[in-house]
């Protein structure tokens, strides 16, 4: 059964995060991007959301105080005021330091105001300025974190200089990684992607997001494949219509189907089939003996609430299907339309908000015959905290877990990755129950 939030709850909690928080994710994401985000100073304040809690490596603030990523200092006067000298001189402030790009992006309210800033740009003093300077389209400023973090790739997939690179044979580019952090699950994610495809004998030149700078990201052009994951949005075809390179659209590589599939798709557009089931042999040898017990102890016939992002949630309530758990609870926040009729489920919930999620989750533990495994983002754990459920943070946010080790989630590596921390979990609670 699947459920969606009606129209009393629509001044709720969302069980989301709003979009502003995927724009500030990307720019993260980039290492040399600058953002100036045209709001109050409570945008800025934002930015601490990331830093210090969900990602204990990030470099939004830097040690001299100051932030990567600003904001106008936007009030309700100033916003009904003819602001482009100030907004000009915050900018050029911005861009004349060093770094690879400036993103210029408008909060709701300066959406909804409506200034132009490319004619503020078209004024502004260039003299000085040392990075080129983007502005975000206000009307594709809406949406939840993720469209955030889209509408980002696809602001630098339009502009950003592809001058002095052509395409190379056996290359490939990796389009739409979701990195939210700096820590090791992340920056596993992209050594795993990478060491897969170099099984199939690709070289990927770049990564798009992976925490590297504008210049690397600019290595898009040497591309020969663009793999275009879940999370790119347009940018993977705009960038295929800036260089002529084929794009090949690649299920997220959570679990170890879904792997499979990932290599097949992109074997198959590469003419690299041949290479790709001994691949997928050699690999599958080497992981599933260490799966074994684990998988038997706490995933088999285990029930599973498994509550994140939509895509996310999807795939890592298929893997946990494919292991032989029991899902009894799938929420998933943000857009529903991933989410496959086929897909067995006790309850599945689209689009909630924070009530909806406690009052679901509530039902799930209460009818489960021993506190079921909860993998879930942070609101999805405090929504629990009153209930008797195996807590196991995952996803966006997740400052209820770090990682200061290579810890992926995604590909093979990720696979045993995931299944560890849950038996981990699962086993220290019986410990704490015995």
């Amino acid at each position: 059964m699947t459920s969606h939030s009606t129209t009393r709850a629509r001044f709720r909690a969302p069980f989301d995060y709003p979009r502003i928080l995927g724009a500030y994710v990307a720019a993260s994401a980039i290492s040399d991007a600058w953002m100036l985000i045209d709001s109050a100073d409570c945008g800025t304040l934002r930015a601490e959301v990331i830093q210090d809690n969900h990602d204990w490596f990030a470099n939004i603030i830097g040690p001299d105080g100051r932030y990567r990523i600003a904001s106008t200092g936007m009030c309700p006067t100033s916003a009904i005021l003819d602001r482009s000298e100030l907004l000009g001189r915050q900018i050029g402030e911005l861009a004349s330091r060093e770094g690879g790009i400036l993103f210029v992006y408008p909060a709701s309210v300066a959406a909804m105001v409506g200034v132009d800033y490319r004619a503020v740009l078209a004024r502004m003093d260039r003299s000085g300025i040392q990075m080129p300077i983007l502005v975000v389209d206000p009307l594709d400023a809406l949406g939840n974190w993720v469209d955030g973090y889209q509408q980002i790739l696809e602001t630098v997939a339009r502009s950003i200089d592809l001058s002095g690179r052509s395409l190379e044979g056996g290359t490939v580019a990796l389009v739409g990684n979701l990195f939210d952090r700096y820590e090791g699950d992340c920056t596993a994610n992209v050594a795993e992607l990478e060491r897969l495809l170099a099984g199939l004998g690709l070289r990927t030149v770049s990564t798009w997001l992976s925490g590297t700078t504008v210049d690397r990201l600019a290595d898009v052009a040497r591309a020969e494949t663009l793999v275009a994951l879940p999370f790119s949005g347009r940018s993977a075809d705009i960038l295929a219509g800036r260089t002529g390179a084929r794009v090949v659209r690649a299920p997220l590589p959570l679990g170890l189907s879904a792997t499979w599939d990932f290599l097949g798709r992109i074997g198959d557009a590469t003419g690299r089939s041949a290479l790709t089931r001994p691949f997928i042999e050699k690999e599958m040898g080497a992981v599933y003996d260490r799966l074994g017990k684990a998988v038997v102890q706490h995933i088999l016939h285990r029930e599973f609430l498994v509550c994140a992002e939509a895509t996310l949630a999807v795939a890592l309530a298929g893997f946990l299907q494919e292991l032989g758990g029991d899902i009894r609870l799938l929420a998933a926040a943000g857009d529903s339309s991933s989410i496959p009729a086929s897909l067995t489920a006790g309850r599945v919930l689209a689009a909630a908000d924070m009530e909806e999620l406690r009052d679901a989750i509530a039902e799930a533990a209460g009818d489960a015959s021993q506190p079921p495994v909860l993998i879930g983002n942070q609101r999805a754990i405090v929504a629990a905290s009153s209930r008797s459920v195996v807590p196991v943070p995952f996803g966006f946010q997740s400052g209820g877990i770090h990682c200061l080790t290579p810890t992926p989630y995604l590909g093979v590596s990720g696979a045993v990755s995931l299944v560890e921390r849950i038996a981990n979990a699962s086993a220290l609670e019986q410990l704490r129950r015995a």
